[in-house]
């Protein structure tokens, strides 16, 4: 279909979130809902973890080759790091947020916040406005990217 990847959609098993910042940032200021977690500075040597250890570490099975996976960080920074390093270690269809939870409006339990680093005293949330998803774009950047049905697929496996 009309985004260049044709019925290959099918190939790709499941679609996740994985988020990579720290777990003080996911603490303090919120994740999104089904998000999964990898910290960035312990990436890499995650994707090399036999399956069951990685289950053991991380709490969820391990993304398999043939995933999609969506790296979020604060920013963008740091989950354009990790598409890459996931990339490198043999995933095929790594995407970026670039937004990433900086620029998620669409619930106040996610707050945005300045970049800082580890040993720095955490700063306040900056205040923000929640907004509305323009739905129709939305749908059709998912068509575009050959994620719709993948996506849709997904959500009818979870309520069966």
């Amino acid at each position: 279909s009309g985004s260049g990847s044709g019925s290959s959609h099918r190939a790709w098993r499941k679609l996740s979130l994985c988020d990579v910042r720290r777990h003080d940032e996911r603490i303090l200021y919120g994740t999104v809902p089904g998000a999964l977690h990898v910290p960035a500075d312990e990436l890499a040597s995650a994707l090399q973890l036999p399956p069951d250890q990685f289950k053991r570490r991380y709490h969820f099975d391990q993304p398999a080759g043939n995933d999609v996976l969506i790296m979020q960080s604060r920013g963008s920074s740091r989950a354009v790091w990790a598409a890459q390093l996931a990339l490198d270690a043999g995933w095929k269809r790594v995407l970026v947020s670039l937004d990433g939870t900086y620029g998620w409006r669409l619930s106040p339990a996610i707050q945005a916040y300045p970049a800082y680093q580890q040993c720095e005293a955490p700063p306040d949330p900056e205040p923000f406005s929640t907004t509305l998803p323009d739905v129709v774009a939305g749908l059709a950047e998912l068509q575009q990217l050959g994620l719709l049905d993948l996506l849709t697929h997904q959500q009818q496996q979870r309520h069966q």
